[in-house]
């Protein structure tokens, strides 16, 4: 008798999972500087363009405890799809604490250990 109950759970939150993804924010990063809002302990993406197979790559750097990097993807420039871009995707976490947080975002070749070649920062405010 609880195989029905059991199965109707994970069908529930298999479901709810699926919203959430749907839902999720997206955030593209084309400014030195930007802004956004978001609720807290909400995922949302942040993507910055990226010119593939030039050696360099976004990174995150860390430094607010209100935001958690969740992963970090780069997407291959696909015909149709975000303009024919190649874009460096970070999935992030707002912590469950109203707030504001600076992010920043840093281009640079892992073998060179210069300064950055390019910067981009995103002020996120968490409230409900």
């Amino acid at each position: 008798m609880r195989k029905p109950h059991f199965i109707s759970l994970i069908a529930i939150i298999g479901l709810l999972c699926i919203s959430f993804r749907l839902n999720a924010q997206a955030i593209t990063l084309e400014n030195k500087a930007n802004a956004t809002t978001v609720k807290p302990s909400t995922i949302f993406t942040v993507r910055i363009p990226l010119q593939a197979s030039t050696g360099f790559d976004w990174k995150l750097e860390k430094g607010s405890p209100l935001i958690y990097e969740v992963k970090s993807a780069t997407e291959e420039n696909i015909a149709g799809k975000m303009d024919g871009k190649t874009m460096k995707v970070f999935t992030l976490r707002s912590s469950g604490a109203s707030g504001e947080a600076e992010l920043k975002f840093t281009m640079s070749r892992s073998v060179q250990t210069k300064l950055p070649v390019e910067e981009k920062t995103l002020k996120v405010t968490i409230k409900p």
